[in-house]
Order: C-alpha cells, then structure tokens, then sequence
C-alpha cells in the first residue's frame, strides 16, 4: 500500500518529553483505549468497511477531523529518540504528562492532556497510548491511539482514533465510518484533495472535488 506522508507534531512539549512517546515496554499492554501496536497495525492490515459511493465521502469528512486535531496531538516520528517521562507546559496553556516504560527496541507509554493549548482558543484533553517498534523489516515504527476533545475557535470535536507511522515517515490513520473501518492516509481539506482509501474490497485512489469525485481501484472505478 503506497501511503502518502504529513509532518505532525506539538512540537516543544513532545521533544521534551520524548521518551515517553519512543514508547517502551512490551508491544502488546494495554492503554486508555485497550489497545496494542499489534492490534492497531492488524486495523490498518485488514480493515472491515467496504470502499463504494455510499462510504468515500463520509471518510473524507472523518479523516479531515482526525488529521485538524492530529496536528496538535503531536504524532511525531523524533519522539522517538530519547528516554524520559513527566509534565511540561503546551505553548499557550495547560500541560501534557507522559509515563512510558521500556527499551530501545520495543515498548509502551502513555499521555495525559490537560488543557493543552498550541495556540489561543486551541487547546486538546484527553489520553493517548502511543507504542513503539525497531523490529527490522516492520512496516511500522509508531503507533497511537487516541481519546481527544479538540477545542479551536469555538468549535469542539471529540475524537478516537488510531494511526501509525511507517518506517520512512509516512502516517496512516484508522478510520471508522457506520461500524467498518477503513485505513486511509493522503490529503483532504473543505471537501478536496486526494485520499489512498482501503477497505476490505481494497484499496482505492479517491480524488475530492466539493461535493463529489471519482475514485479508482483494481479494474473498475466509480463516481461519488
């Protein structure tokens, strides 16, 4: 599956805690969401929803919230590089906390929200388990899963949600539309841009346009 990447990050709080989101401890503990690097990359191997007119669209307007609010969730990639854990302050407010325990090859750690403001009027609560993998040859390195309330100029979302990062930087969220989920990565802002959809019907190359589009998969391609 070609995944298309996205630069993410909280920035100076994350770095500072970046031990707590290398992750460490065994791939498979449990977190706020109950659960696991293997059980989030097997929901982006073998998702359940079906890839048709009736789906892209409300996947496009699911993974444009995930990816407003992903950005100051931090799913960053240099998280990864040190080992530490404990509180520090977001750059407009309120505080992130994390606690991760571990090695350098594998492990597991939590995130706490408080409050957590990257700029005025934008600010994040909730929880996150974020696992961590060096095993040669995986597709993945990151995994999240997150539980989030994203406040922003007067509007709130409530998010949960999975995603992981691929060994050369790529991200790939889990994305859950009428109970089957699908893994989506690509770009996509007010209604446009172009989304790498897979279902368990496959995968499909999704192009956006207002309040339609096209998209092509293995021989056959539909309108929406």
């Amino acid at each position: 599956m070609n995944r298309i990447g996205r630069s993410l990050g909280l920035g100076a709080p994350l770095l500072a805690l970046a031990g707590a989101f290398a992750g460490c401890g065994s791939d498979d503990d449990g977190g706020s969401r109950g659960g696991s690097f293997s059980s989030i990359t097997s929901a982006i191997e073998s998702p359940t929803g079906t890839v048709d007119e009736n789906s892209v669209a409300e996947v496009g307007t699911e993974f444009e919230k995930v990816v407003q609010a992903e950005v100051p969730s931090g799913m960053r990639r240099d998280a990864q590089t040190a080992q530490s854990s404990g509180t520090v302050s977001c750059p407009a407010g309120g505080s992130l906390s994390a606690a991760g325990s571990g090695d350098q090859s594998s492990g597991h750690s939590t995130a706490q929200y408080n409050d957590c403001c990257v700029a005025a009027n934008c600010c994040i609560d909730g929880s996150a388990d974020i696992y961590f993998s060096t095993e040669q040859g995986a597709a993945y390195s990151y995994c999240g899963s997150y539980d989030l309330t994203y406040s922003c100029e007067g509007t709130t979302t409530a998010l949960s949600y999975e995603g992981c990062v691929g060994s050369t930087g790529e991200q790939i969220y889990v994305i859950e539309v009428d109970g089957g989920t699908y893994a989506v990565s690509g770009s996509y802002s007010n209604g446009s841009g172009t989304l790498e959809i897979t279902g368990e019907n496959g995968t499909w190359t999704c192009t956006y346009s207002g309040a339609g589009g096209s998209c092509t998969g293995t021989g056959a391609t539909f309108e929406f």
